[in-house]
């Protein structure tokens, strides 16, 4: 079974994701600092590190640094961000540094985080056989087939925009919903998938445009969003739109209803 790194300070909580990992099957530690993790990596051989950026000793982000670019460290062990922290100027700094995924402690409690570290392991093994299979001699299989991300926060641009792009798609961004209209008005997309908060033109506005001009009220659309109100995501689905939860599914399980919808 996997090995866990939990990066946190002590506390209940922590004590909890342990309690629920182990009993879960997993082999699972704790460090309470950036010192502290690092030193267990150069000890012991770990699968995932679940990392809260927000330490009180202030030096995790010179620690993932340090492994990220320090050849004493494997370059393939994924880091997932598990934090309370929502700044997004963090989050671009800590994705350049290299980390794999980013989820919202609030949103996972202990059953949900061990569901969710399952589907990033599946995910990293899809990823590694098609490295594998790429350097084989295998290519991507051409999609021929655009798509749209209408999409705000950085860090989901680039996690679902790379999965698709490593997929065969051939994908352009717009950070708001204007934005996202004014594309489609003068391309041709065969998908778009858009945000539902976002500033200007939101999610449900921009689709309810798309459906009323008639450059663009046949191209199929999916939205997501990190919270939603059910009356709204019933009134979409009512009109044919496919609904995820973004802090829920994985690049990989999008890539795969993407794939199933347009094949």
């Amino acid at each position: 079974m996997a090995r866990i790194l939990l990066v946190d300070k002590a506390s209940v909580f922590a004590d909890m994701y342990q309690q629920k990992f182990i009993s879960s099957g997993f082999d699972f530690e704790i460090a309470t600092t950036g010192e502290e993790m690092l030193q267990k990596v150069e000890e012991s051989k770990f699968d995932i590190i679940l990392l809260e950026i927000m330490l009180s000793d202030g030096n995790v982000i010179e620690s993932l640094k340090e492994l990220r670019t320090n050849p004493l460290y494997n370059p393939e062990l994924k880091v997932i961000v598990l934090s309370e922290s929502t700044d997004r100027v963090i989050h671009k700094e800590v994705l350049d540094l290299g980390v794999n995924g980013f989820l919202t402690k609030l949103d996972y409690p202990p059953a949900r985080l061990v569901d969710e570290v399952h589907r990033f392991l599946h995910q990293f093994e899809e990823q590694r056989k098609n490295a594998e299979r790429f350097r084989n001699g295998g290519i991507p299989i051409p999609k021929n087939k655009k798509v749209l991300l209408v999409e705000d926060e950085p860090v989901f641009v680039d996690m679902f925009g790379k999965r698709l792009r490593d997929e065969g798609y051939e994908v352009e961004i717009a950070i708001n919903g204007n934005e996202g209209f004014a594309k489609a008005s003068v391309s041709a997309y065969d998908l778009i998938i858009t945000d539902l908060v976002m500033s200007g033109l939101n999610g449900k506005e921009l689709i309810d445009r798309l459906k009323e001009d008639v450059r663009t009220k046949n191209i199929p659309v999916f939205l997501f969003s990190a919270s939603v109100d059910e009356s709204v995501l019933n009134e979409l689905r009512r009109e044919g739109i496919k609904c995820f939860m973004k802090t829920h599914i994985i690049p990989s399980e999008l890539v795969r209803e993407v794939n199933k919808f347009l094949d």
